[in-house]
């Protein structure tokens, strides 16, 4: 009896075994349909695409229209693909594009920013040495501060001073500003107050940043230590124009030097409410 069953056996398994394969066949048939009548939004291919791309904002921020345009197409993307029932498919890739863009519109600015304060603090600690220079009397060094640290002739002994000023003065051109330089009297000013003036950041008037040039005009308020008691403080306010410079060495290395542009140095004028008055605000 048992022997008689397992031929029903084996016929009733192939049976649904192919019920089951038909079953299957027939699934994914549905879904190849199903898929081939989908189609991908292409505006959710375009956001990702300009949303990689607003990562070059950390180069230059004008490409943050990168930024502005992926997240635009991201959301008309997303709003095509929830109206399109099912039709359209890409909702990841608009969301990709969606956060690709919204990052590289934060990290360029940011990047920017870093930059230009590490920018700042840095050509405040280069005027400064600027204006303790001036108040020691040390016209030399004054002088070799007007070029980057690898332009400056090298001073070791009186000889090489000599030297360096005689190099100056090597036609009458030369000869004049030099002069001009030397009687400069801010330079002489400073000099003779000495530690009575404190010098203290008042504001930028121009800065300029990108990459050929990296230069700022930086107004201070020099406050003077009344010298009698009894006497009150006195201010003024100077502008000096700072360039930072960068040079790669013979071994490839990057090398950064600073200078303070020459000019007169004279006191800036005040309006009537003893505010000095910046270029920038008048243009």
């Amino acid at each position: 009896m048992a022997d008689k069953l397992k031929p029903l056996e084996k016929t009733s398994s192939s049976l649904f075994d192919a019920l089951s394969a038909d079953a299957s066949v027939a699934n994914v048939s549905n879904a190849a349909d199903e898929l081939v009548s989908k189609r991908a939004s292409a505006l959710a291919i375009v956001s990702a695409t300009l949303g990689a791309l607003s990562f070059l904002s950390l180069l230059n921020l004008g490409f943050l229209v990168f930024s502005a345009f992926g997240v635009l197409a991201a959301i008309f993307a997303l709003a095509a693909i929830a109206k399109s029932g099912g039709e359209l498919i890409g909702r990841s890739w608009a969301l990709g594009g969606l956060a690709l863009a919204l990052a590289g519109a934060i990290s360029g600015p940011l990047c920017a920013a870093t930059y230009r304060a590490d920018f700042e603090a840095q050509a405040d600690e280069f005027c400064q040495i600027w204006f303790e220079t001036a108040k020691s009397g040390d016209f030399l060094a004054l002088r070799q501060l007007t070029r980057s640290h690898w332009e400056r002739s090298p001073i070791l002994d009186e000889m090489d001073a000599v030297k360096y000023w005689a190099a100056s003065t090597h036609d009458d051109d030369a000869h004049r500003e030099l002069h001009s330089f030397l009687a400069n009297s801010t330079l002489l000013t400073l000099a003779a107050l000495g530690d009575r003036a404190q010098a203290t950041f008042y504001a930028t008037e121009t800065q300029t940043i990108n990459s050929k040039v990296e230069v700022a005009t930086r107004i201070y308020a020099v406050t003077v230590a009344p010298e009698k008691e009894g006497e009150t403080k006195e201010t003024f306010f100077l502008r000096l124009t700072v360039e930072r410079r960068l040079r790669k060495t013979a071994r490839g290395e990057k090398s950064v030097g600073w200078n303070v542009h020459a000019g007169d140095w004279r006191p800036l004028e005040i309006d009537e409410n003893g505010r000095p008055i910046l270029k920038n605000y008048d243009e």
